[in-house]
């Protein structure tokens, strides 16, 4: 897997926790956040196995704004974590 493929899970995994930690509902995290049909898309970005979809820029800058940061910093800290939790090399 290309790197930038597992910057892109490891943000969507990052972001499924700490929906859950702030104990948030996933469903108003994506209709917040996700384009379309928003549950179902936010589902698909989680999805392990079988059909899954890419999160977009767009809806990862609303995801920043949806937990109140600047996605800069937001970006910097996923990555960060992402790092020390060996999600990428």
């Amino acid at each position: 897997m290309k790197e930038g493929d597992k910057f892109e899970r490891a943000v969507v995994a990052l972001l499924d926790e700490r929906i859950t930690a702030a104990g948030l509902s996933h469903s108003e995290f994506a209709r917040a956040v996700m384009d379309g049909d928003p549950v179902r898309a936010w589902r698909l970005c989680r999805a392990k196995e079988g059909k899954s979809r890419r999160m977009s820029l767009a809806e990862t800058y609303a995801a920043a704004k949806f937990f109140g940061e600047d996605f800069a910093n937001m970006i910097w800290s996923l990555e960060r974590q992402a790092k020390e939790r060996g999600m990428l090399d």
